[in-house]
């Protein structure tokens, strides 16, 4: 996928007649519809990594993150939703999955019928998995399970018609560990109790949701029990690339546009841009976007490694990076930028989630150490 290819144009194409006519209104109103994600699907953009007898295309990796980055320029929120469910949740049963599974579930998704997103987060239990408290039972009158827990900061929780759930799994009052199940939202016991009121990221539907007695199919777990957590690592592998590469595409919009306003604007009888202070602060923020690019591409051979040192350190360098050019643009700005529902304050608010999501930069450098002092 390249940037004369077919898809690019109909990438384009979305953006213009969907993304930047709304992204405004859907920050307004904490709310993407549906449609939106229906219409990505029409244009074969949500399958790209998925086989194509599974309706996909059949592409790689970096192509996802390509339109990804695309989107993230003009709605960090949608880039957010495409992440989960175009690399998350896909995942997850791509790669760990039965096929059975993968017929009946990938297909759907791969054309934007069913939408997906992955639940691991508690309101005890973050980057450390192991302190969930949603449990599965085996069902006693017929073959499945039964699910009880809550979940919260779960993207697209609201619109998602399956949910990939992290459960500990116990039987006769032992827990006897993690596994992963595919949850169909339509059933009974599942709820939306609170769409969160994020600062930034609005329009992802951001969600706490409750199980209540679900029953889930007994096809329906990935893997084995005790490949929970694995799994859903892996999972949060991907979101951390897609945060990375989600906020440098803010950081290059919030560059924009305060290059623009320093040509444009004159002081001294010439434009800011000929000052020497800003040419030299502009010039640094470049720098640290190539060097943002570059660890991404890199980290990409190390995906279907076991290491994470690469992705854990392009995630903290590419978010702290964004952070940094986002509130440095504002005040490049200077008054011109500080009022509300301007393009930066989304940005900047945009962006602070990307820094968190995936595993704050704190757990990426618990994780970095980790691997380097062994």
């Amino acid at each position: 996928m390249n940037e004369e290819s077919q898809d690019f144009a109909k990438l384009d194409e979305f953006i213009e007649l969907f993304v930047k006519p709304n992204a405004k209104e859907w920050d307004s109103k904490n709310d993407i519809p549906k449609t939106i994600l229906e219409e990505l699907g029409r244009r074969n953009l949500l399958g790209i990594p998925i086989l194509k007898n599974y309706h996909g295309g059949g592409g790689k990796f970096n192509d996802v993150l390509q339109v990804i980055s695309k989107i993230a320029k003009e709605s960090g929120a949608l880039a957010n939703i495409v992440g989960v469910h175009t690399l998350s949740s896909f995942c997850c049963i791509n790669e760990y999955g039965t096929e059975y599974q993968k017929e009946n579930f990938l297909k759907d998704m791969a054309l934007g019928k069913k939408l997906g997103t992955v639940a691991i987060t508690e309101t005890n239990a973050g980057s450390d998995v192991s302190s969930i408290d949603t449990v599965v039972i085996k069902n006693p009158t017929e073959n499945g399970w039964i699910l009880n827990g809550e979940k919260t900061f779960i993207t697209n929780g609201n619109k998602s018609d399956i949910i990939i759930v992290l459960a500990k799994v116990r039987e006769d009052g032992k827990d006897v560990g993690d596994a992963s199940f595919i949850v169909n939202t339509k059933q009974k016991g599942f709820e939306v109790s609170e769409v969160i009121d994020s600062l930034g990221q609005r329009g992802s539907g951001l969600s706490r949701i409750k199980f209540n007695n679900l029953n889930i199919d007994e096809k329906s777990m990935i893997g084995k029990i005790g490949d929970g957590s694995k799994i859903m690592l892996k999972a949060i592998k991907y979101d951390r690339l897609v945060a990375a590469i989600a906020a440098i595409s803010l950081a290059k919009r919030s560059l924009e546009i305060a290059e623009g306003h320093l040509n444009e604007r004159k002081q001294f009888g010439r434009p800011m841009s000929k000052f020497q202070a800003l040419r030299f602060e502009i010039a640094k923020m470049h720098t640290m976007i190539y060097a943002s690019e570059l660890m991404i591409a890199d980290s990409l051979e190390e995906l279907n490694e076991n290491s994470n040192i690469n992705t854990s350190s392009a995630k903290v360098f590419s978010t702290d990076t964004a952070n940094y050019i986002c509130n440095k643009s504002m005040h490049l700005l200077g008054s011109h930028s500080y009022y509300k529902n301007t393009v930066l304050e989304r940005l900047i608010n945009d962006v602070k989630g990307y820094a968190i999501a995936g595993g704050t930069s704190e757990i990426q450098n618990v994780i970095i150490a980790k691997e380097i002092l062994k």
